[in-house]
This record gives structure tokens, sequence and C-alpha cells, in this order.
């Protein structure tokens, strides 16, 4: 599977207040005004890359281009300043397409629960049938893995309620890190995967 290079090019933009859109039908990352959140509309498809969808997940600053806050140059204390980024994927076990729409919902869900839990903050995501892909902001005191095993954890075991078993992680993950200036074109990457891999967009629940 290919990852973004680094310095590929910016993604289109857009301004005004926004947040990752939970309207049923509408893409996760879409824009719209309110509250930051991850969208748990289950078989919703990876949204359109705007400068305040890539706002903190929690944050309600007005500004679309204030990029103060956790993770962000305007997270400033004595002598420090942190521009951190990473864009994180994982795989199923075995790369089997277990991820279906129910399962995406689970995996939101639990996005939500790791950012709260662990402070690193979501900005982009996309989940297809064998993978997953995250955009975050951290700050050095956050630890990735942390956030990875509580997302994975979490999503398997609200799914395996539903299903016994029906989502099992292979060990490990990908993760790189960007600056500032090649976040754009990283959100498009991860917003793209559904036109990247038409083949392996979750399907219906596969109890309907």
């Amino acid at each position: 599977m290919p990852y973004p290079p680094r310095g590929s090019p910016p993604g289109s933009c857009d301004s005004g207040p926004h947040h990752v859109s939970s309207t049923p039908g509408s893409p996760p990352g879409s824009c719209d005004s309110g509250p930051h959140h991850v969208s748990s509309t289950p078989g919703s498809r990876p949204g359109l890359c705007t400068p305040t969808a890539l706002s903190c997940l929690v944050s309600r600053k007005p500004d679309p281009m204030d990029w103060s806050g956790p993770g962000r140059l305007g997270d400033m204390g004595p002598h420090r300043a942190y521009q951190m980024y990473a864009h994180i994927v994982w795989r199923t076990w075995n790369k089997v397409g277990c991820v279906d729409s129910a399962a995406v919902a689970d995996i939101r869900s639990a996005l939500v629960s790791a950012s709260e839990k662990t402070g690193v903050r979501v900005l982009r995501h996309a989940e297809l049938a064998d993978h997953v892909h995250v955009l975050v902001s951290f700050l050095p005191d956050h630890r990735i893995s942390d956030f990875v095993r509580l997302v994975k954890s979490v999503a398997s075991f609200r799914a395996g309620r539903r299903v016994p078993g029906a989502i099992k992680w292979a060990r490990g993950y990908y993760v790189a890190t960007y600056h500032r200036k090649d976040l754009f074109g990283v959100a498009k990457y991860v917003t793209d995967q559904y036109q990247r891999h038409p083949d392996r967009i979750p399907r219906s629940n596969r109890s309907t």
C-alpha cells in the first residue's frame, strides 16, 4: 500500500467554522458548524480537506486559520512551542477485509474515546475494509502507541459485543511524522482513500 510522499500537493481549502460532521450520510471530516467530533455515521466516506477540518477534535475556536491549541505552534509555555503531526496506519489480521459499515462506527467511536483519554487529537480519518488511516496532532509527552492501542482494543471490544471476533487487528502499526507545511497534502491523501481503493470500501452491515 503506498504512503503519501513528503511535500505532496496541498488539498482543497475552504473557510469558516467547521467540524467533523455527524449528519446522516455526510462524509467524515466534511464541514459544518458546531463542536468538533468524529462522525459515527456507518458507511459514510472520507470527506473533503479544509483548513478547519484540520483543527483539533474538540476545539471550539471560530477562526478557521487559528492553529493554537495542543500540538500546534500556538501551544506555548515557558521556552516551548509545538508543531507535531503524524499519519498512522494499521491493518486487520492477515489483511482480512472484516471491517464493515457497523465496524466503521465502532472504530470512529473508539477514536473519540482514545482521543479523550490520551490527548492525541484526530484531524482526519479513513476506515477501509482491511486497514485504517488516521492523521493526528500530539504533544511531546503524548504516546502514539497508547493512542493506537486504545483505538484498536476499544474498537475490537465494541464490535465483538455485536458479533464475537468481528474485528481482529494485526500487531503493530505504521507511523510517519510531518511538518505543518505538508499537512494539507497528507490530509488529502487520507481523504481520498475511497477513491484510491474503491474495492476496499467497507460493505453494508453483514447482519442487514
